[in-house]
C-alpha cells in the first residue's frame, strides 16, 4: 500500500466512507484536495462534473441526503492501485418521497496525491437508481 503520511490511500478512502456513514461531512471534505474533480454519472441525482469540496458538499452530498434517508455507502473492498484506489460496494437507503428502499452498486475510482483525493469518478448502477427515483 502506498503510504501518505500516517495513512495509506486505502485507509484514507475507508476513513472517508466511515465518516460519511456517521454524518461527519467535515472529515470527508478534509480528504479532498481544494481543486478535487468529482464526476457523477448521468441518471444520478446530480450528474456531471463538480469541482471543489464546496460543490461536492452542496451539489452532491446535500442533494443526496435530501433525496434519501438512512443512506449508507458500504464498500465491500478497496483496491490499492497506489495513487489510484477503487472502492467497490453498495449504496443503501430509502427514498424519502416514496419510501422505496434501494441497494445500488458503485465503483469509485479515486486519484490520490499527497494524502488528498484529487479526482473521484462515481460509477453507479444508474438504471437501478432511476427505478427508485421514478417510483
Amino acid at each position: 500500500m502506498a503510504a501518505i503520511g500516517k495513512e495509506t490511500n486505502v485507509e484514507l478512502l475507508q476513513s472517508a466512507y466511515d465518516a460519511y456513514n456517521k454524518g461527519d461531512l467535515d472529515t470527508v471534505l478534509s480528504v479532498f484536495a481544494d481543486d478535487i474533480e468529482w464526476v457523477e454519472p448521468e441518471g444520478a441525482p446530480s450528474p456531471g462534473t463538480h469541482i471543489g469540496p464546496d460543490a461536492i458538499l452542496n451539489d452532491i452530498f446535500m442533494e443526496t441526503m435530501a433525496t434519501f434517508e438512512d443512506l449508507s455507502v458500504e464498500p465491500d473492498r478497496i483496491i490499492d492501485g497506489g495513487d489510484t484506489v477503487v472502492g467497490v460496494g453498495r449504496f443503501r437507503g430509502t427514498h424519502r418521497e416514496s419510501g422505496k428502499q434501494f441497494d445500488v452498486s458503485f465503483a469509485h475510482v479515486c486519484d490520490m496525491k499527497d494524502g488528498k483525493m484529487t479526482k473521484c469518478i462515481n460509477n453507479t448502477d444508474t438504471a437501478a437508481m432511476l427505478s427508485v427515483l421514478e417510483a
